[in-house]
């Protein structure tokens, strides 16, 4: 074998690696966290407010999870409007899901109805006209 040879195999041996990473790559789905990225920006702000909010008022909501259940642990002197909760999956915006859970003082929602693995979980409420947010991770 002389060095003609063994440059071409080298070239050509490259040239499919390449095209076989792009191949790849394209096949590939990217979701991105927010289709309207820059909008969310912009009220990214009213975020960081709702989140203070829910900090002041010392009654955070708190939830835990079993084999079957996500349950929220609402405070019963309080009145929760508009409690809503967002489970936003970061690797697939498809299995991402809303449940609007107010009017109930135990919540709870079934596992069955989600996708295994990790979750940001994004809970809205108001409470005396307060907007507040609080933003936990989850394993399910």
């Amino acid at each position: 074998m002389n060095w003609g040879t063994g440059i071409t195999i080298a070239i050509s041996t490259f040239i499919i690696f390449i095209i076989s990473l792009v191949t790849i790559m394209i096949s590939k789905s990217v979701d991105l966290e927010s289709e309207e990225y820059y909008q969310r920006e912009i009220t990214y702000e009213s975020e960081i407010v709702k989140q203070r909010n829910a900090e002041s008022i010392n009654k955070k909501i708190q939830f835990s999870t079993d084999e079957n259940f996500i349950r929220f642990d609402l405070d019963s002197t309080i009145e929760y409007e508009g409690f809503t909760v967002d489970f936003v999956r970061p690797n697939n915006k498809k299995q991402d899901q809303r449940f609007d859970l107010g009017g109930t003082k135990k919540p709870f929602i079934h596992v069955d109805k989600m996708h295994r693995g990790s979750y940001q979980v994004i809970m809205q409420y108001k409470i005396d006209g307060i907007e507040c947010m609080q933003k936990e991770k989850i394993i399910i």
